[in-house]
């Protein structure tokens, strides 16, 4: 588990915040957009194309699916074995964060986000009822990891190649 700014993590595609900020001048969105910086810095600086295995997760319905009740989106990619947060990792990234308007289109949004991945032919893992996986069409198996707190305005998915 690595720690990030004023006491978040970052775990298995899963950011948490503490329960009481350290920095309360600090939002969640604030928070998240420190931790993926990294990331969203080599994206910019990288000329080369995209992997395979990116574009594969570009065309998966989840990655332009539009949830209902959502304010706000902020997505991050990554091609595999580019430099990111913590070095180079040998995976691509696709990572879409949300705002709901309430708890409730939220609670909505994430059910109706987990149907469609049920019915595109992402399956559970047996380790996590948070964490999916398909083999996509470059031959890949891909995950699929959902908040492990459905209960919030502020929420995400990420998959991963």
């Amino acid at each position: 588990m690595n720690p990030g700014p004023s006491g978040w993590r970052y775990r298995k595609g899963v950011v948490t915040q503490p329960e009481h900020s350290t920095d309360p001048a600090l939002s969640r969105r604030a928070a998240l957009t420190l931790a993926l910086g990294g990331a969203v810095g080599a994206l910019s600086g990288c000329a080369q194309g995209d992997d395979p295995d990116l574009i594969a997760l570009r065309q998966e319905p989840l990655a332009t699916w539009n949830p209902p009740g959502i304010v706000k989106e902020d997505r991050v990619e990554r091609n595999a074995s580019q430099p990111g947060l913590v070095g180079a990792t040998d995976y691509a990234i696709l990572l879409r964060i949300f705002d709901s308007a309430t708890t409730s289109d939220a609670t909505q949004a994430q059910a109706a986000a987990y149907e469609l991945a049920r019915t595109t032919g992402w399956r559970k893992t047996s380790d996590a009822d948070n964490a999916f996986t398909k083999t996509l069409s470059t031959g890949t198996t891909a995950t699929l990891y959902f908040p492990e707190d459905p209960n919030k305005t502020h929420w995400f998915f990420e998959m991963t190649a």
